[in-house]
Order: structure tokens, then sequence, then C-alpha cells
């Protein structure tokens, strides 16, 4: 036992998320070995992949189009075929392989949006704007291999993934978005997904499925006026700032459903996860299972059919699931943009009330107390707190000038004379 009270001798049965986390970390560590020292910097005005476990960004969930928005994250449109595929293998290892699949779709689902809107673009599409994001350098914070707080994200346009790792552990795989939009692709597009593509179908799918077998009575349950849209994929802390009806107890419980309901209901929680690293998917079904299907709750607002808008929600005591297919199009011919979003009080390796849980990353804070973090462990900490504020997306305040760039958008912070941020396809 060393002098801060630690067993170092003690062994623990391993997590089993430490295999996924190592993966995590050596394709990590090898993506920012291909990066050039600029594509590092933490500089105003310059794409860069590399920021501090601390910063505030990391703690914000953005699916926006980036031409929309300010992204923070090195593009793949700014890197070389290297870098492309060091990036490429660590979202791999992260994701499975039918998730990996649905965000490769759902990026080039911006083709098929671009010709869509050729005569009138509403938007800049662009399938090399999503962002590489990693929040403090992996295995590097403390001298003990593999550990270490670190974390990283993947986002753009209907995509916006996070991983937290804590003690060479997958603390938090949340915030996961997910979106598409056309829902099912009805022409072949250059550079699109095949003809009849449907990346979300299986989400969709399995809902109508199950409220199909409702009774009268359940649907009067199980139908409710919610948001228009996925309400949460808009809070930084959902448990505690959004207000009913999104988190109130209401929806058809889980434990009065027929057996062939549960059934499809697990399927359904199960297609969600399934995005996720087997591990970290059957970690998440795991937990649900501890807690007890008992306390979960499904329920949705408006039609039956395939075409026509379906929210939904799947929430338990420390998961919350959200589906929303609405109609987007000028002549509203049927619903055809979908978003879904998983979230976790545990979301950021924290514990759903704007601060770190105690046995994650205030543990890790704790037990660490002798090593550097970017700084001292008070400095950390004051950070720490600071993230605890709540933080609602907005880009009411934001100012846009697009003007010339092309496929190129700038983003100027309110009040900002410094250099605009560019990305979209890199220089």
């Amino acid at each position: 036992m060393c002098t801060h009270g630690h067993d170092h001798g003690a062994t623990q049965p391993p997590h089993p998320t430490e295999q996924v986390a190592k993966a995590m970390l050596d394709k990590a560590n090898r993506f920012l070995a291909t990066l050039h020292q600029p594509q590092k910097d933490l500089t105003p005005g310059r794409e860069h992949a590399l920021f501090p476990f601390t910063h505030q960004n990391r703690e914000e969930l953005g699916y926006l189009v980036p031409s929309a928005r300010f992204c923070p994250g090195l593009p793949l449109g700014a890197m070389n075929p290297k870098q492309l595929q060091a990036a490429r293998e660590l979202l791999e290892v992260s994701l499975s392989e039918k998730g990996f699949d649905k965000v490769k779709e759902i990026q080039k689902l911006e083709n098929v949006l671009a010709a869509a809107e050729k005569a009138n673009p509403v938007f800049i599409r662009n399938p090399q704007a999503y962002f590489f994001s990693l929040f403090a350098t992996p295995s590097q914070d403390l001298q003990i291999p593999d550990r270490g707080a670190w974390g990283w994200r993947y986002e753009g346009h209907h995509v916006s993934l996070h991983w937290t790792i804590v003690d060479g552990k997958v603390v938090s795989s949340t915030p996961q978005f997910l979106g598409a939009q056309p829902i099912q692709v009805k022409n072949l597009v250059v550079g699109g997904p095949p003809k009849g593509t449907r990346v979300l179908g299986e989400e969709e799918d399995l809902a109508r499925d199950f409220i199909e077998t409702c009774s009268h009575n359940e649907q009067q349950i199980g139908r409710a006026q919610v948001p228009w849209d996925t309400q949460s994929s808009y809070a930084r802390y959902p448990w505690l700032y959004l207000r009913p009806p999104l988190l109130e107890n209401r929806g058809i419980s889980y434990g009065n459903l027929t057996q062939d309901q549960k059934r499809i209901l697990r399927n359904l929680v199960e297609e969600h996860a399934s995005a996720q690293h087997s591990v970290v998917k059957n970690e998440r079904m795991g937990k649900i299972e501890e807690e007890g299907w008992g306390d979960v709750k499904f329920l949705w607002m408006w039609g039956f059919k395939r075409g026509d808008p379906l929210y939904y929600q799947v929430r338990g005591k420390s998961f919350l699931i959200e589906y929303n297919n609405k109609a987007f199009s000028n002549n509203n011919e049927g619903a055809d943009h979908q978003h879904t979003v998983w979230r976790e009080r545990r979301d950021w390796g924290g514990d759903g009330k704007g601060g770190y849980g105690p046995d994650l990353l205030r543990h890790h804070l704790e037990n660490h107390s002798h090593h550097t973090h970017h700084g001292s462990q008070q400095s950390l900490r004051q950070k720490g707190h600071h993230l605890t504020q709540a933080r609602v997306l907005s880009t009411a305040a934001e100012r846009w000038d697009i003007g010339k760039l092309g496929p190129r958008a700038v983003w100027m912070p309110p009040g900002s004379s410094s250099r605009p941020y560019y990305f979209g396809r890199g220089a």
C-alpha cells in the first residue's frame, strides 16, 4: 500500500470495457501521431483536433449542419490520406460494424440532400464536414500506462458520438445522436447510399410494430403530447433542466406488457444500443437489467403507418432514448427526417447532476491526486465545477457570414474582432 492509502498490489477483475478502451487508446494515439503540430494546437482560427480534458466544448452535443453552426475539431476534409485512415480506424474500433455502417451512410446522405436541393440550396452539404476532437492526450495525463481521463468525439450533420475513458475503462459512450434525411433513398445519386437504403429503418419499424400490438387502453396511456423534436438533444443535463412531459412518469410500463410486447421493446432498445461496440452495447443492456426493466416506460405520439410523423421515447432509471420522424418538406408529403438520441445520467462520465459521478471522474481525481492533469488538481476541480453550469444549445447569438466561401463556412463569435473560424473542406 502506498503513502496515499491505495493498495496497488490488489488485483481487480478486469472491467468489461477495458479491452475496448485499450483499442481506442491505441488508435487515438496513432491518429495523433499522424497530425502536424498546427492540427493539434489550440489556436483560435485554426482547425485542430486536440483539446484539454476540461475544455467546455467536451460536454456539448451538436448535430446541425456545419454551415449553420461552429464545429470544433479537425474535419475529414482537412486530413491527408494517412490521417483519414487513422481516423477511420479509431471510429471502427469504437463502434460495431452496424454502427460504423450507419455513420458512413448518414454521411453519404449529404450528397443525396445536395442533389435534391441543387436548384435552391438550403445549407452547404458536405460529407467531408465531420469533425474529430480528442480531449486530453490518451495515457499521457498520468505516468501509469492505460490510465488517465480522456475522451473523444465524432460529430457532423446528424452524427454526434461521445466517449469518455477513465482509468482505462469506457465510463461513458453517451450522448449518442444519429439522424437521417431522407429516411429512404429513392434515387441513385453519385456518392450517395444505394437506392432503397433506410439507415435508421429498424429504429422506426420496431417502434411501429410495438404500437400496433397495443390495445385501445394502452394507446390512451402511451400516447401523449410531447416535444416536436428530440428535446434532450438540446440540454446538457436533461435530468436537471428539462421539464415534463419529457421525463415525467408517463407511458406504458414494461411490467404491464405482454411477452410479445416485451420482446419487441427489448429489441428496440437493443437496436439503439447496437451502434456501439458489442462490449459497450452489452454493458448498456446489462445496466438496464441491473436496474430492472420494470421501471422502463414507452410513450409515443402521432401515426401508425410508415410515412406518418412519429415521436417516441423509452425511459428507464438512468437512460432515455428519443426518436423523432417529422415532415420536413415544403409540401408535407410525409415524415422524412429522423432524429435519434440516447442519453444517460452518466453522459460524459458524469452523474447527471452537472457534476462528476463519485464512482467515475471524482473517484479518479481523488485517487490520483498526486498526479497532474493539465495543471493542479485544484485547478481541474475548479474547471470541472465550471462545467456543471447548464448549457442549452443555441445559435441565436451567433453571427454568420457564408459570403463567397462556397463549401467553406465562417463563424464569428458574438462581438469578436478576432480571426474567424473556418471549417468545411479544409484548406
